[in-house]
């Protein structure tokens, strides 16, 4: 069943000893997770007013993390479980590198809700668990929302990535070369074997895993939109925000999802597995994300300036004048502007120009994510409440943390776990 060169450099890439570059970088990641560590134990230890959060902004730096980290593992169901469902070919090699940057993008996010507790120790509060003080959480609260949704997701996507894994698991913990690997492999991949009636129940079986996460990608970030939407704080309060928040989730992770398989194609030379209509189709669903990201830009303006609510005008007029504009501006070209470049072939055909674009639009949708949750409580109703943000050098280094660990788990799935499904290559081998 494996015998091609195909599944030959897959296997490769986790059988042999990576190169130096593999070495440099998670020794940077590890550096920046331990730094983060010790920003998160100075926090715990003297409590939140090391951040820079104020009377005015409550919700800081390690919520606009969680935000942005959400939406960044969105684009992983999208590719993965949609596409499956809708039978697109240009998933097949991309689709497992998705997955793996869900998972490690959703570990990420879960830290800085229970980090913004202060009170980490208590997280457990928020599960319908019985005790003797018989406290239960309070469902109407948005944190626990986050909490079941993203539960639930986390729980999801890390049996969707684990159950896609098992043939590559299975084969890996036959012909490895260690035993501790073999034994590791033996026991991930459980008591699967390989064979046509296995075969059938696991497509089957993945298939129905792929629409439940299809249903949480809608509603997990729905969810996270809804936070700001039930509130009475202008610039928050827009029924858009759901399908809003949700877009702006598979656009970031789509951009985030270039970011990592360009390289990756260029470095191991996976040009014939990974191939270049795979990532024009990546290209063209980003176009689209950006172009719709750019409508609900528009409708935001059009609604703040006509609704008669003249709070949301102020509100808004303030993203342009007020303290944050230059951040506004910076969001606005990188976010919106850059995306569009590639309608021109000569550069959308460019992969190193398409990974510094998508670098770009990542920083514009978390420079977004920052104006939204920080502006909107910087400029309330009462003129005299109004305070100006600052994030401290705790905010920074634990964001530099949750990044050290995005990029810890990635080397590390890339390392011993095959990046390419070995069963959608056998499928698309002639295509």
């Amino acid at each position: 069943m494996y015998n091609n060169n195909k599944e030959n450099v897959i296997y490769s890439i986790c059988e042999n000893k990576p190169g130096r570059w593999w070495y440099y970088t998670i020794s940077l990641c590890i550096a920046l997770l331990l730094m983060g560590g010790i920003a998160v134990t100075i926090q715990l230890k003297n409590g939140i007013g090391v951040w820079g959060n104020n009377n005015s902004v409550m919700w800081g730096l390690p919520i606009v993390n969680f935000v942005w980290w959400i939406g960044i593992g969105h684009a992983g169901t999208l590719i993965s479980a949609i596409l499956l469902l809708l039978k697109q070919e240009w998933r097949s090699s991309i689709h497992r590198l998705a997955e793996a940057m869900t998972v490690a993008a959703v570990i990420c996010a879960a830290v800085f809700p229970i980090i913004h507790l202060g009170r980490s120790w208590l997280a457990y509060y928020l599960f319908p668990l019985p005790g003797l003080s018989a406290v239960f959480p309070n469902f109407k609260s948005p944190l626990t929302w986050d909490v079941f949704a993203v539960g639930t997701y986390m729980t999801v996507s890390i049996l969707f990535l684990h159950f896609g894994m098992l043939p590559e698991l299975k084969y890996l913990a036959k012909h490895s070369s260690g035993r501790l690997r073999k034994k590791v492999y033996s026991a991930i991949s459980g008591n699967w074997e390989v064979g046509i009636r296995n075969i059938l129940i696991y497509k089957r079986t993945y298939k129905v895993l792929a629409i439940f996460c299809t249903a949480l990608v809608v509603s997990v970030h729905s969810i996270v939109g809804l936070d700001f939407a039930v509130s009475i704080l202008p610039g928050w309060n827009y029924t858009m925000f759901p399908p809003y928040f949700v877009l702006g989730a598979i656009y970031s992770g789509l951009a985030m999802v270039a970011t990592l398989v360009i390289p990756i194609r260029r470095y191991y030379k996976l040009e014939y597995i990974i191939k270049s209509n795979h990532i024009d189709m990546l290209i063209k669903t980003m176009l689209w994300c950006g172009t719709c990201i750019l409508y609900f830009h528009i409708i935001e303006a059009v609604k703040a300036c006509i609704n008669g609510n003249s709070f949301d005008c102020v509100s808004f007029m303030m993203r342009y004048s007020g303290e944050y504009a230059l951040l506004n501006y910076i969001m606005l070209i990188c976010s919106l502007g850059t995306i569009h470049l590639l309608w021109i072939s000569s550069i959308s055909r460019c992969y190193t120009a398409v990974f510094i674009i998508s670098v770009l639009v990542n920083i514009g949708m978390w420079l977004e994510r920052y104006i939204i949750i920080i502006h909107s409580q910087s400029y309330s109703y009462l003129k005299g409440s109004w305070d100006v943000y600052h994030p401290t050098i705790n905010d920074i280094i634990t964001t530099m943390g949750s990044f050290g660990l995005f990029g810890v788990l990635m080397l590390s799935f890339i390392r011993y776990i095959p990046i390419v499904s070995v069963i959608d290559i056998n499928k698309y081998n002639d295509n």
